[in-house]
């Protein structure tokens, strides 16, 4: 009886375990994630991923870790979009996070989106930037990085940049087609005029 007990036990552990999370080669996948086929996921062998439970991965998503990458419990990864952490990046997505069609993510250092955020099509946010030479080649391979920091529950529109060095507030809302760069306050509505303007290159 004794023994039977402990057989019992053992094959219960083992069954919470499949239920709860596999672990594959850095991979975790907490519990039940749904995953298109054409969605494709890539970890680097000394590299961390995270994927809780509920969350969605549509057609088409890249989701690559070279570092450090975590995807929230329920949140959902729209079709094309791709999230990326580099050899020195961090990506911290939050619970309940929605990522339209056709989103880019890509870090160098750290990025962190807070829980309940929706954020639409075509949006880029990235952590880095590049150096620029005066009539001379461009440096493509340096860059310079500056974590960013989106809040929780804010709403971004379609086609939005987000710059490195960027801190955006709880319950934000970045209206449609904004190039977004520093400290955004919280439960604040932030509209760019439309206008156009040009400068020598310097």
């Amino acid at each position: 009886m004794e023994k039977l007990k402990i057989i019992l036990k053992i094959c219960r552990t083992f069954v919470e375990l499949l239920l709860k999370k596999i672990i594959h080669r850095g991979f975790y996948f907490n519990c039940v994630i749904l995953k298109s086929k054409s969605a494709k996921i890539k970890i680097n062998r000394l590299a961390n991923l995270s994927i809780g439970a509920k969350v969605r991965l549509d057609d088409n998503c890249d989701i690559r870790s070279s570092k450090n990458l975590s995807i929230g419990r329920g949140s959902e990864i729209g079709v094309g979009t791709a999230i990326i952490s580099t050899k020195t990046g961090t990506v911290e997505i939050e619970e309940n996070v929605f990522l339209n069609r056709n989103c880019t993510v890509v870090s160098c250092e750290k990025i962190v989106i807070g829980a309940g955020t929706a954020i639409g099509y075509n949006v880029v946010i990235l952590d880095h930037d590049h150096y620029y030479v005066k009539d001379g080649p461009q440096p493509w391979n340096k860059i310079k990085t500056a974590p960013v920091i989106i809040g929780k529950n804010v709403w971004i529109g379609a086609n939005v940049t987000i710059l490195a060095g960027t801190t955006i507030g709880d319950n934000a809302v970045i209206a449609a087609g904004s190039v977004i760069k520093g400290d955004i306050p919280k439960s604040k509505l932030i509209l760019q005029k439309r206008s156009t303007e040009y400068r020598e290159i310097k």
